[in-house]
C-alpha cells in the first residue's frame, strides 16, 4: 500500500503495519478468489474496509486461529496492530506453515481449482 493511500485511508504515514492490513486482505483474497468488496473500485474497497472493519468473509468456514490471525491483520489501530515477527509465530503459522510438504498440496488443489490443469 502506497504512502499516499495510508494518508488518505489511514491519516497517518505509510508504516510497516500497512502491509499487515495489506497481508489480511490477501489471505481474504487467497480463501474467496477474490479480494473483498470486488465489485467496488479498490480504493472503495479499501476505504470500505478501513471504516468498516475486517471484512466477512463469504461462505467460507476457517479455523479458530485463522480467525485470529486475520483479527490481528485488521486491528483497526495501527499500533496495536501485530507485526511480521508476531505474526511469523502465530500458531495459524506455526501449526500450518512449517514445512513445504504441508502446503504444496494445498497450492496445487487451489491452483487445480481455480485454473484446471492448464497452468
Amino acid at each position: 500500500m502506497s504512502n499516499i493511500v495510508c494518508l488518505n485511508l489511514f491519516r497517518k504515514p505509510y508504516n510497516e503495519k500497512a502491509d499487515i492490513w495489506s497481508l489480511g486482505v490477501m489471505v481474504i483474497e487467497m480463501l474467496q478468489g477474490d479480494p473483498p468488496y470486488i465489485d467496488d473500485s479498490p480504493l472503495k474497497a479499501m476505504e470500505k474496509i478501513v471504516k468498516r472493519g475486517r471484512p466477512k468473509l463469504k461462505d467460507i468456514k476457517i479455523s479458530d486461529d485463522l480467525d485470529k490471525f486475520l483479527g490481528l491483520c485488521f486491528e483497526k489501530k495501527p499500533d496495536k496492530r501485530a507485526d511480521a515477527t508476531s505474526l511469523l509465530y502465530h500458531p495459524f503459522i506455526q501449526n500450518n506453515a512449517t514445512s513445504k510438504t504441508k502446503l504444496r498440496p494445498l497450492i496445487t488443489a487451489l491452483t487445480k481449482k481455480l485454473y484446471g490443469d492448464a497452468q
